[in-house]
């Protein structure tokens, strides 16, 4: 089981696998292994990376709060928020003004300080600065008043704020502690190396989902090897028995890993599946 950001590719959103860590899974695929990923993406987000590795096995998307199938292109399973806890934190957000977006029911909504902030980072993300803002603002609605009012709380997956400093970032976090069944975690972000923040339900972590997916292909999560890199991942590891963190993963991240692998720059997700998997096959 690997992140996508930060392990698989770099922190970009325009990153792409390299070729070493498609050839890597493409070669353990065909010997029979499950490849997988936990990460935070959407779908979209997913199958934009999935059209290299081209993964055939069930994949935890949103942070832990879905369950999909690549090959069907269907949700398997879902989590969603309890809908007055969502509708309380997008509302404190919107009126402070805090850079955010959420899903609900498959429609994806940014505030306006994302959607200026997009705007405003395009010049580092992308040669045309253009079709970069096209590219992340297409299909995704503007959070407004009316907005605010249509708004399905009920089917709020996931919520995500940035960029904000680490002390800013916490005390985000901190203003969740109130919201009972929130799980939230403070992690790093593309944008200008920032900070964000990621709140999916408590029972919908990597961890859940990690252990959904092994309950439907019938394996251990002891026979599961985790790999990440930030603060989100923890639940991911503790879902595994064999616990990875990338060479430049988070320090918390390391303290409980059983092996530290190079860092993303370095193809460390590749060399995680030749030491572990490929060896014994050579």
């Amino acid at each position: 089981m690997f992140d996508v950001d930060g392990t698989l590719v770099r922190h970009h959103p325009l990153a792409i696998p390299t070729p070493r860590v498609c050839d890597a899974v493409r070669r353990a695929q065909e010997a029979g292994f499950l490849v997988s990923v936990a990460t935070g993406r959407l779908v979209n987000g997913f199958e934009k990376i999935n059209e290299h590795l081209h993964l055939t096995a069930l994949a935890v998307l949103e942070g832990g709060a879905r369950l999909y199938d690549p090959v069907k292109k269907i949700d398997l399973w879902k989590e969603n928020m309890v809908e007055n806890e969502a509708k309380g934190i997008i509302g404190d957000w919107y009126r402070r003004g805090i850079p955010f977006g959420f899903n609900s029911g498959g429609a994806s909504y940014n505030s306006y300080a994302m959607i200026e902030m997009k705007k405003r980072d395009a010049h580092v993300m992308a040669a045309d600065k253009e079709e970069w803002v096209r590219n992340q603002l297409s299909g995704r609605i503007t959070l407004d008043e009316e907005a605010l009012q249509t708004v399905a709380y009920d089917k709020v997956t996931h919520l995500i704020s940035f960029p904000l400093s680490p002390l800013e970032a916490e005390e985000v976090r901190k203003s969740l502690h109130p919201y009972s069944s929130v799980s939230a975690s403070v992690n790093t972000t593309h944008y200008h190396e920032g900070w964000c923040v990621y709140a999916t339900h408590a029972t919908a972590t990597k961890q859940h989902g990690i252990l959904e997916l092994a309950k439907r292909y019938k394996i251990r999560p002891e026979e599961i090897i985790g790999v990440g890199d930030q603060e989100i991942d923890y639940p991911l590891l503790m879902a595994c028995g064999l616990k990875v963190a990338m060479g430049n993963a988070a320090q918390s991240l390391k303290d409980i890993a059983d092996y530290v692998a190079p860092s993303v720059e370095e193809d460390g997700a590749a060399e995680v599946i030749e030491r572990f998997l490929l060896s014994n096959q050579e």
